[in-house]
């Protein structure tokens, strides 16, 4: 795949989720009560951790959550140093889909950016992007849910993989508005799977995610 940024390495740590049924609405309700409440990282994978009854378990350690952090920034930083952000962009994306390569599926991030703002197109803003680098990310701690567990159903990977993912865009899109906002004042933050939702996380200004 063309511009991977891959953290990949020997795993030895096996997470194992219960491959059980939970409730689209309460996985839905709870993403965005975290983006709108702000809640900080720990906070958030405390509350996922208890959707999941995951409560007396280690869904993330302390090193493998830094280190995810630091996957996040280095690829935001990398993407937009290397390919400028066209003054016209209204709405950032990033995107989550599942690429496969060598018959191995990995949980795979991007970045791209559309001249229409969710305001103005609810359902299809970040459809058709004219921002769309060829850059992805395949971050290490995914890959160890991944490979722990072949087959979760839609409602746990996007309470998992999405959830984290916002918790973290939330906690450090700021470190980028000077590399985002430029000559238009505002920029809308998305994130989610391109099968699935999409979460608004905010309104970037030079003032901060609003």
């Amino acid at each position: 795949m063309f511009g991977l940024i891959s953290n990949s390495q020997n795993q030895t740590r096996k997470i194992l989720i219960e491959n059980r049924e939970i409730e689209w609405e309460l996985v839905d309700s709870l993403l965005k009560k975290q983006i709108k409440n702000k809640v900080s990282i720990q906070n958030g994978i405390n509350e996922i951790k208890k959707l999941l009854n995951f409560d007396n378990k280690n869904l993330i350690t302390e090193s493998e959550l830094e280190k995810l952090i630091n996957e996040f920034n280095s690829f935001t930083k990398k993407v937009l140093k290397e390919n400028y952000l066209p003054n016209d962009i209204k709405g950032l994306y990033f995107g989550i889909f599942t690429s496969i390569d060598n018959n191995k599926e990995y949980i795979t991030i991007y970045l791209s950016g559309s001249i229409i703002s969710p305001m103005e197109d609810s359902e299809d803003w970040n459809v058709e992007p004219i921002y769309l680098p060829k850059m992805y990310m395949i971050p290490s701690y995914f890959e160890i849910i991944k490979s722990s567990n072949v087959e979760l159903n839609g409602e746990l990977e996007v309470l998992i993989y999405n959830g984290i993912l916002n918790l973290i865009i939330l906690e450090n899109i700021e470190t980028y508005k000077e590399n985002i906002i430029k000559s238009s004042n505002e920029i809308y933050i998305g994130c989610g799977f391109d099968s699935g939702e999409t979460y608004i996380l905010g309104k970037l200004t030079q003032q901060g995610l609003k």
